[in-house]
């Protein structure tokens, strides 16, 4: 039986207060908060989207703003002193920059509202520099240490960079913004800064070059995200009741779930976090689902990508060092970068140039899951094959009903359909670059599709395997398509599956391209 107790899912909900006032879910960071604010006084963070920054700021918040009874359950509730501190937030997310002139106005409009609230004067000053200053003194000088909390500070700019001048100009507003918080320092108490994105110090943060980078650091690992500890005791309950729906047993749940949304590291220690807005959404809605491509900086990435799809192709082969992942420039963002920090990439592993030394760190890197992967996949098919997103949602689903019916004439026809977008520049005379776009097709179907399947007389190109079917492929590029079907029948690759007890179907095929034309040929058995 379930606990009746069971506390809401905070399915979009980043207000701390409200999540504990009216009984929502919080997974306990408060231990690592702690260990925060007893080190240092200023941070920033760069975490990709719906990780968790809004929600981690609110609680600073509540807990400078001496909020106990807020924390009565929570590890922190004990060990903290809870003095009440001036909090000043800023929300650049709800800032509406379509020009440097407007977010300075707005900035200066949230400085004069702040004033307002702490019956604070800034009148006399025209200027955001003047007034921000103004209001840091005098509160100071009637209310103590002040806390400045700073949100998605990057957010104006990611906006805006398919417009390099204006992201260039609001980039301005912000380094004189980051050098009114540093010439007041003295004022300070406390300064945490998030984004999605971190471009170079001397760029931006020149002016508040003290602020400790927490994003590549052991002490910011597992601050947002969910360890498999607290997946396993938060959401305990959840995960039973999708062992009951599902038919399976908690540990095949608990593995699904890892598969699926687990995977990011963001330290040299080998800790590994959850998505926390995928796993919400999984356990609200039930099912496993790629809830991330909602989410994610779909048009940044994209756009990146189409300049060179092929450039994903050897991501597995980069060696980048902790300045490389961690820094963007402005004026040539880079497909590593951009994609680690939006959350598409993530440590797989790490080595010391010099090992004795310990000196040099560079890594190796990866996605994360396999709801990242079919992301990048859909965002490859997209760029590749030059069809819009909508456009590629119903090509994909017409071809998972043509192999759900085993109707091939549809499937190759589809296919062919999508092929016919791609520009004859990307074409290559390879059947291992058909054959890697019909995995990333097939990949993005709800059912399993493995390539190069070794057995003990070959490589079987592709396995698609749905509750119903196996279908096996063997690939060819302008040869006999009956060379295709028969490597399949003389080799054998079927034997391995026998024992599954579903219908099997050969499938060859051929890739015919010429300087005029592309067409594929095919031919299916019922084994």
């Amino acid at each position: 039986m379930h606990n009746v107790n069971m506390k809401k899912l905070p399915t979009n909900i980043s207000d701390f207060e409200k999540l504990i006032t009216e009984g929502y879910l919080y997974i306990d960071k408060t231990k690592d908060i702690y260990n925060l604010i007893s080190q240092s006084e200023n941070y920033f963070i760069c975490r990709p989207r719906r990780f968790g920054k809004s929600l981690l700021v609110s609680t600073f918040e509540c807990l400078f703003s001496g909020k106990k009874e807020l924390f009565k359950d929570l590890w922190i509730y004990d060990k903290y002193n809870f003095k009440e501190y001036p909090v000043i937030k800023f929300d650049f997310s709800s800032i509406k920059a379509s020009s440097a002139n407007k977010l300075d106005k707005a900035l200066m409009e949230i400085v004069t509202d702040l004033a307002d609230q702490h019956n604070v004067d800034v009148s006399k000053f025209s200027d955001l520099n003047g007034k921000f200053k103004s209001l840091l003194e005098q509160l100071h000088k009637s209310r103590g240490p002040i806390v400045i909390l700073i949100d998605e500070y990057d957010d104006p700019i990611v906006k805006n960079l398919r417009d390099l001048k204006l992201a260039n100009e609001i980039r301005c507003v912000l380094i004189e913004f980051f050098k009114a918080i540093k010439s007041e320092n003295k004022y300070l108490k406390f300064v945490f800064v998030t984004g999605i994105t971190k471009f170079s110090k001397e760029t931006i943060f020149s002016g508040m070059n003290n602020l400790f980078d927490l994003s590549l650091s052991v002490h910011g690992a597992t601050l947002l995200g969910y360890t498999q500890q607290e997946l396993e005791y938060f959401f305990k309950d959840y995960i039973s009741i999708m062992a009951e729906k599902e038919v399976k047993s908690i540990e095949n749940i608990k593995s699904d779930i890892k598969n699926w949304y687990n995977g990011y590291r963001f330290s040299v220690e080998d800790v590994r976090v959850y998505n926390p807005q995928s796993i919400i959404n999984y356990f609200f809605e039930k099912r496993l689902e790629n809830y991330w491509i909602e989410t994610a900086n779909k048009q940044l990435v994209l756009d990146i990508i189409k300049k060179d799809p092929n450039l994903l192709r050897t991501i597995d082969q980069e060696l980048p060092d902790k300045e490389y992942l961690t820094m963007l420039e402005l004026e040539n963002i880079q497909l590593v970068p951009i994609l680690f920090q939006t959350g598409y990439l993530t440590i797989k592993e790490f080595y010391y140039e010099n090992p004795k030394t310990k000196e040099g760190i560079y890594y190796t890197i990866k996605t994360p899951n396999r709801e990242i992967e079919k992301t990048l996949d859909r965002y490859l098919l997209i760029a590749y094959l030059n069809v819009d997103f909508g456009r590629s949602g119903t090509l994909l689903r017409q071809i998972y009903d043509a192999i759900s019916q085993q109707n091939w004439d549809i499937f190759f026809n589809k296919i062919q359909e999508l092929f016919a977008n791609i520009p004859y520049q990307l074409h290559t005379q390879q059947e291992s670059y058909y054959h890697s776009i019909m995995q990333i097709i097939c990949s993005l179907m709800p059912f399993t599709a493995t390539s190069e399947i070794s057995t003990d007389k070959g490589r079987i190109d592709m396995v698609i395997e749905t509750d119903n079917n196996i279908d096996l492929f063997e690939f060819k590029f302008n040869s006999e398509v009956e060379q295709a079907l028969k490597q399949i029948e003389d080799r054998k690759y079927y034997q391995r599956y026998l024992a599954l007890n579903k219908p099997i179907t050969l499938v060859g095929a051929s890739f015919i391209k010429s300087k005029n034309s592309f067409e594929i040929k095919w031919l299916a058995k019922k084994l």
